[in-house]
This record gives structure tokens, C-alpha cells and sequence, in this order.
């Protein structure tokens, strides 16, 4: 299950909703692919979960960064089909403590955010609410009416949320 970044009772009271979570299905559609724009915006999985990865090294490192952040547990790093247990957990991902190259290498480990900081919740609170009081005009650019024409933004994370998420980015893209 992903990580819930806004919850429907803080969606309720901004929006001023008034019905049950049930009433709106297309919020529930909404707050899931705000969660998926965070993710790929930031460059990583957000929700802590078990996860495994495998990657073929072509050139000669030590660090092998992954996906879900900040990383807690390592299950098992085989290299080749072998196991090892020399490395270190590392922010980003794993140290391993001799350099590999041209190798098979899978980890299964556990990772991710077990809470969201303020910071992530503020920036998916106003996207959600921005992309639900617009669900009706996706896509149009200029809407025209008796009081004048105004331009909306294009489709995508607003300005603004693009702004409280850029400290959030993992610094070594692996998506």
C-alpha cells in the first residue's frame, strides 16, 4: 500500500466537504497519483516497504544507491549469486566494502519513509486540492468568462510544490 501523504479528513476540512470519503471516489483517485508525481519528481519511493533489486555493474564501484530512502535494513546482497555481508548501510543506499565490476548484483532490503515530514505533506495537500477543484478543466489552458479570460498552469506539479519538494530529490537518481 503507498504511503498516505494527506489524509481525507485534512482534504475535508480545507475543501469544506461536507459527505464521507465514499462520496468522493475521484479524491481517492487524486490523492494516489499525487503520491506517484511526489515519487517520480523526487526520484524515489517514499513508502517504507521490503524491496529488491537487482543491477548488472558494469564499471568499478563500491556504492550502489537504490530506491526507497533512507534505507534501514538490508535482508541480502548477492554478488554473482553469492552472498556476502561486507557493506555498510549507507544514506542513499549500500557500501560495499571491495569494488565490483561486471557483476550480477541483488539486494533485498527494506526501506523508505515510515512518516512524512511537514514539508511533503504540504506540498501533496496543495497539489491534491489544487488537482481536485480543477478535475473538470484538466488539460484547458485558458478559460474565458463574462468577467474576462484567465490561463491556467499546464498540467503537472505546481510551482510552488515543485519548490517544497526540491529538498526532498534523491541526490543520486536510481529510478
Amino acid at each position: 500500500m503507498a504511503i498516505e501523504l494527506v489524509s481525507f479528513d485534512e482534504l475535508k476540512l480545507y475543501l469544506g466537504l461536507s459527505k464521507t470519503e465514499l462520496d468522493y471516489p475521484e479524491l481517492t483517485l487524486i490523492q494516489e497519483s499525487v503520491v506517484s508525481a511526489v515519487e517520480s519528481y523526487t526520484r524515489r519511493i517514499l513508502t517504507e516497504d521490503k524491496y529488491s533489486k537487482t543491477v548488472f555493474v558494469f564499471c568499478k564501484t563500491k556504492m550502489i544507491m537504490l530506491d526507497a530512502i533512507p534505507i534501514k535494513t538490508i535482508s541480502s546482497i548477492l554478488i554473482d549469486g553469492i552472498a556476502t555481508t561486507d557493506y555498510k548501510i549507507k544514506q542513499y543506499g549500500v557500501q560495499l566494502d571491495k569494488y565490483v565490476e561486471d557483476v550480477e548484483l541483488s539486494i533485498s532490503y527494506t526501506g523508505g519513509l515510515e512518516t512524512v515530514n511537514s514539508i511533503i505533506k504540504r506540498a501533496a495537500l496543495l497539489q491534491t486540492v489544487y488537482e481536485f477543484q480543477n478535475k473538470d478543466s484538466i488539460g484547458i489552458q485558458t478559460i474565458s468568462t463574462d468577467g474576462g479570460t484567465t490561463v491556467k498552469p499546464e498540467l503537472g506539479l505546481l510551482k510552488e510544490v515543485k519548490i517544497l519538494l526540491d529538498g526532498h530529490i534523491h541526490p543520486f537518481p536510481v529510478f
